[in-house]
């Protein structure tokens, strides 16, 4: 048979003439061949169509029948190859994939030159560019919190990248549940619903009566507005994903959400054209080291806690329900124990999509250059102070950190110290420098270096030496227009403060330590190796029990600090003893992870888009 096909093939003598006639050959169908798969383009093209001719020019190969689910796209495709080489020796090739059409059980026709095709190009070019068309998928994005916008937004920018290069057009939209939403107007991710800051910032599990708080500013309506914009997205994207970031509030809308869909689409009986819905958690509110230590087993204060009450594990009962429901593709728990113990108490089931791929709040921590002048204070200790980002809340918080670097200078001299706060760029210097000068500190003249060309620097308020500025109106001093490095200097004795626009990256590498009074920004000091020192404040979020929480979850790399003279001497001990600093890196690395857990994330999440 092969001899014979080949006759037919090769031109010249009397095989030309052979091929001026019409050979079938037919064979009995087997199974479909895995791999050999249409796109959702072309099926119903293919299968309306009884006799499909593709013809391989000189060579007149077509393909007869209705069996294009097996090889119908692939020879349409090869057909196209050979149309773009024509003028070439093709006939080798028309044997080969008439042989494999053969062995897959097509019928095969051989045509001569002169015989025209009576395949509809049209048709064929036009299903061949809805086979080409790149997928599409919506995707809308739950976050409830400043730092889990933070966290969330990372997500996404990691998602488009690795769509982009996977050839998937996504439609993201986010809704940020509490607050504006800054995080997503800065990477121009669109929001949906109504957005409104809330008196307690998001922070009403710490006390009632910021709950209460909440409630008398709108709350319930806001919720009941945005639960209303989650429904006129899910109906307008039936086959749209949640991705819910937080804690279970957005968890339990992202699966309100999906049965929503579902329920709308049986309805319409759309299910075969639409995919299912389903929905992805990024938990970044619960760890296990909340109520365990390092080796996994419960802390001797947590033993009545309600956690390991009700299942003796931080996710409750309710919480594990829903991340076990078939709808949910995804779950990625903060940390590794916190994935472990999960995994213990979900049904086998609902194992593989539980999985560790690292903490978020790791990733864009790497150092720009931004401080590279710092160089000229060496030999010095750099600490780092972070009183947080919510105004009003903020300058209360300055005003006690302030209180314990004088006491932090005198214990340490004369050694010399630098004091680094990375002001997030939302807030002005001003109530900042005043609260310093208030203290008899005086301006520091500084000699920056740009690290990229012709990057805008800016040193004490646009000129180190017009002190005259700060006797006038020192709380108006605003940021420089720009949008590049801005430092400010003051002195005293033995140590320097430098308040910094933003720049929390490199401050955070440069330091040796921090004092703090705030949330997201303290566990990433952590994560990079480095002991904190932490007073409990008296606004809405850093409070007593905020405080006493976080020291729990991240361990010895925490110290809750009484006042400020307990705050000293608990540094003093610590900075002096080099064994104990790398037990506390240690510590922190392993609680809040490495670095690249958005991009691992978005990998995952595109693989359950695509599923």
């Amino acid at each position: 048979m092969k001899q014979l096909l080949s006759s037919l093939l090769l031109p010249g003598g009397r095989q030309q003439q052979q091929r001026q006639q019409h050979l079938l050959l037919q064979s009995p169908h087997p199974p479909r061949p895995p791999g050999n798969r249409l796109p959702s383009a072309t099926p119903k093209l293919w299968e309306k169509t009884k006799i499909r001719r593709c013809s391989f020019f000189s060579s007149g190969c077509s393909v007869v029948g209705n069996s294009s689910r097996r090889m119908g796209l692939t020879m349409k495709l090869q057909t196209k190859c050979f149309e773009r080489s024509r003028g070439r020796q093709c006939v080798p090739k028309a044997q080969q994939h008439a042989e494999e059409f053969k062995g897959a059980g097509q019928h095969i026709i051989f045509k001569g030159e002169g015989e025209e095709e009576e395949e509809d190009d049209e048709e064929v070019d036009n299903a061949a560019h809805r086979s080409s068309r790149p997928t599409t998928r919506s995707l809308l994005c739950l976050s409830n919190g400043h730092g889990e916008d933070t966290i969330a937004a990372s997500i996404l920018m990691a998602l488009l990248a690795v769509a982009e290069k996977s050839g998937i057009l996504l439609k993201i939209h986010a809704l940020p549940l509490v607050g504006e939403g800054h995080a997503y107007k800065q990477i121009q991710i669109p929001t949906v619903g109504p957005t409104k800051t809330m008196p307690s910032g998001g922070f009403i599990y710490m006390d009632i009566f910021q709950l209460l708080g909440d409630i008398k500013a709108g709350l319930l309506s806001l919720t009941v507005d945005q639960w209303g914009a989650i429904r006129q997205w899910a109906d307008e994207n039936p086959d749209g994903v949640f991705l819910a970031v937080g804690d279970v509030f957005p968890l339990v809308l992202a699966w309100l959400a999906s049965k929503w869909q579902l329920q709308k689409t049986h309805q319409q009986g759309a299910l075969s054209k639409a995919r299912n819905p389903f929905y992805a958690f990024v938990g970044t509110a619960k760890s296990e080291f909340y109520i365990r230590g390092d080796d996994g087993s419960p802390l001797p204060s947590s033993w009545f806690s309600p956690e390991l009450l009700f299942g003796r594990s931080v996710y409750y009962p309710w919480e594990r329900f829903l991340m076990s429901d078939p709808l949910c593709r995804l779950v990625v728990p903060r940390d590794h124990l916190t994935t472990k113990i999960l995994k213990e108490h979900l049904p086998p089931a609902a194992w593989p999509k539980v999985q560790d791929l690292g903490n978020p709040m790791m990733d864009d921590l790497k150092p720009v250059g931004s401080l590279r002048f710092l160089w000229q204070y060496k030999p010095a200790r750099f600490i780092a102070l972070l009183p947080g980002s919510r105004a009003p809340e903020v300058f209360a918080n300055w005003e006690q950190i302030m209180q314990s670097v004088e006491d932090v200078s005198t214990a340490f001299f004369p050694e010399r110290l630098v004091f680094l706060a990375p002001i997030v760029p939302s807030l002005e210097p001003g109530p900042f420098m005043h609260l310093i000068c208030e203290t008899n500190w005086q301006p520091h003249s500084l000699t920056l270096e740009s690290y990229q060309p012709r990057e805008p620097i800016s040193a004490w308020a646009y000129d180190a030496g017009t002190s005259t500025r700060l006797e006038t109106d020192i709380a108006s001093i605003t940021w420089p227009a720009n949008s590049g490095t801005a430092v400010l200097g003051f002195k005293k004795s033995n140590a320097v403060v430098l308040l910094t626009r933003g720049g929390f990256s490199d401050v955070a590498h440069q330091a040796v330590a921090g004092i703090a009074m705030a949330g997201t920004a303290t566990e990433q000091l952590v994560g990079l190796g480095r002991p904190v020192f932490t007073l409990p404040g008296s606004g809405s979020q850093f409070t007593a029990a905020f405080a006493e929480a976080q020291s729990r979850l991240l361990g010895q790399s925490v110290f809750l600090c009484v006042n400020c003279k307990d705050l000293v001497k608990k540094m003093c001990d610590v900075l002096y003893d080099t064994r104990r600093l790398c037990e506390i890196a240690q510590s922190g690395q392993k609680r809040m992870g490495s670095a690249g857990a958005a991009h691992r994330i978005s990998e995952q999440l595109l693989a359950s888009l695509l599923s």
